[in-house]
């Protein structure tokens, strides 16, 4: 089954402030105790072998690990972007006091 991915206006417009910025762009949905499921934006970053492509975003790739990936199958889902309190973080968005969420609507699996 696809994933169906979006992107909101917001979300979009600091993805394309990045890109500027920032050569080989990806998203990595994590799945890590700290950050959970938020997508992370990295660049110039090395793709392990558990970690499988779950689709593309406006050319980003976005990845996540192969026990995930089963979760997300089926699903509709939607990268949005909200205010953070900055502190440490390894996503691109980090230091403009920004962070990348997810947000998955309809799951059919």
């Amino acid at each position: 089954m696809q994933t169906n991915i979006s992107i909101t206006k917001d979300a979009l417009e600091l993805l394309s402030k990045l890109k500027k910025k920032h050569n080989r762009l990806l998203f990595v949905i994590s799945g890590g105790c700290c950050d959970n499921t938020a997508p992370m934006l990295l660049a110039d970053f090395i793709i392990g072998d558990s970690d499988v492509l779950l689709g593309e975003i406006e050319g980003v790739k976005l990845f996540i690990s192969k026990d995930q990936a089963k979760t997300f199958e089926g699903c509709s889902i939607e990268i949005g972007v909200i205010k953070s309190h900055g502190g440490g973080g390894f996503s691109l968005e980090t230091p403009y006091g920004k962070r990348f969420t997810l947000k998955t609507d309809i799951c059919i699996n």
